[in-house]
């Protein structure tokens, strides 16, 4: 296993990455990608990593939703949360608590 390469970095920046890699494909299907990142997210994290678990639970919405996915943030205080929304036999999300 490796060492976590862990530096403070906009965990924002790697979400966007992660959209990146999958909008084509969101695309070809015919899903309505939404992103809503407004705000800077900074955080001690190993980038490839985060990018790695980003890109497979977009990849895997990307395969299993019928018609939207979306990708936003809540800040409350010193807390974030970032939620990838799809629709998959019916409405599912997925919490990552940073």
């Amino acid at each position: 296993m490796m060492e976590p390469n862990m530096i403070r970095t906009d965990v924002r920046e790697i979400l966007y990455d992660a959209v990146s890699s999958v909008m084509q494909e969101a695309a070809h299907r015919q899903l309505d990608l939404q992103v809503d990142l407004p705000d800077p997210i900074f955080r001690e994290c190993d980038e490839a990593m985060l990018y790695s678990a980003f890109s497979n639970i977009m990849t895997n919405d990307i395969r299993y939703s019928r018609s939207y996915i979306r990708v936003g943030t809540e800040q409350e205080n010193d807390k974030v949360r970032i939620r990838f929304e799809g629709t998959v036999m019916r409405s599912r999300a997925v919490i990552v608590n940073l």
